[in-house]
């Protein structure tokens, strides 16, 4: 063997060794962008999702809130309106009391009247009496 083919085969076999060298590590390193990038894309989405997902969240408690308020508004609406009736009621009651204590009262006048002018009619007989007949009354004791 010819020392200059032995120098050019090691000469070659070391440029081979270096070209493979480096062409491994650019494929690796290309591989490693690759990955880098996919991972990246998918990091990205994932927070685009979380930010969607936290903004639908968020719109959907809105929801919620304003749906209990106007269910709060409209039950505190019936109750004003049962509280009005009550009181329309009550008052109501207070006038037919007012008005049943005016009967009894007339009534009860009514009666006392009545029974003034019973006592009047029996005087007036009882006088009647006396002037017509005193000898009588007199002698009959009612007097």
């Amino acid at each position: 063997m010819n020392p200059t083919f032995i120098l050019i085969s090691l000469l070659a076999l070391g440029l081979g060794i270096g070209v493979g060298f480096f062409v491994k590590n650019y494929l690796i390193t290309r591989e490693v962008d690759k990955k880098q990038n996919t991972a990246n894309q998918v990091l990205n989405e994932a927070e685009r999702k979380s930010t969607e997902i936290v903004k639908e969240s968020q719109n959907r408690a809105i929801e919620i809130v304003q749906a209990a308020e106007k269910d709060s508004l409209k039950r505190r609406q019936e109750i004003t309106r049962y509280e009005e009736r009550l009181q329309s009621r009550s008052d109501q009651l207070d006038r037919r009391a007012e008005k049943l204590e005016d009967r009894e009262h007339a009534i009860s006048q009514r009666q006392s009247a009545s029974y003034q002018i019973d006592i009047l009619k029996e005087l007036v007989i009882y006088v009647d009496t006396l002037v017509r007949d005193p000898i009588n009354v007199i002698n009959a004791g009612m007097f």
